[in-house]
């Protein structure tokens, strides 16, 4: 469609609803999509893969899924990466249960998680730091709550967890 072209491409520019930035060697990284972007309720904006990619970096975590928009702080839903959290209690001594839905309840992970997470909000400003979260009893799935290349489908997961995402703010 013509319409549809022109109206993307404005000032010289094509506009894909990537944001980015250019890096020290003037190459350009995209890091967010600008429909992902969260407005707190104090009109800060918030680039959610950011922060989850951030959070994402403890090696007990496998995914993170950032909330806040329209909201007075931030919220996520945190999946475990299961294998890291199984050897990391059996190194000590802690016995581990059978299923993911009771690994997620273990004190000590529980404990641990909490400490990396904590360690996380330390190096990010207030407005962006995880108030509450949940810890889910899946992982999410690619082609479910994942892109193909392992991006949050926001709208998906905000649909299919809305009930735990609200009780969480």
């Amino acid at each position: 469609r013509a319409d549809a072209t022109a109206e993307s491409i404005q000032d010289g520019w094509f506009h894909t609803g990537d944001i980015g930035v250019i890096d020290a060697d003037g190459f350009l990284k995209i890091t967010d999509r600008k429909k992902d972007i969260l407005v707190t309720a104090a009109g800060k904006n918030i680039s959610p893969q950011n922060v989850e990619n951030h959070v994402k970096t403890h090696p007990l975590i496998s995914q993170v899924a950032l909330f806040g928009d329209k909201r007075k702080f931030c919220v996520a839903l945190i999946t475990v990466d299961e294998e890291a959290a199984r050897n990391t209690l059996e190194r000590a001594g802690v016995t581990v249960p059978s299923s993911l839905e009771d690994l997620i309840k273990v004190p000590e992970l529980c404990a641990m998680i909490q400490k990396g997470l904590d360690e996380k909000n330390s190096t990010l400003p207030q407005y962006e730091t995880i108030k509450y979260y949940q810890l889910l009893p899946k992982d999410f799935e690619v082609g479910e709550e994942l892109t193909p290349t392992l991006k949050v489908k926001r709208k998906v997961v905000l649909a299919k967890y809305e009930a735990i995402i609200e009780k969480l703010f």
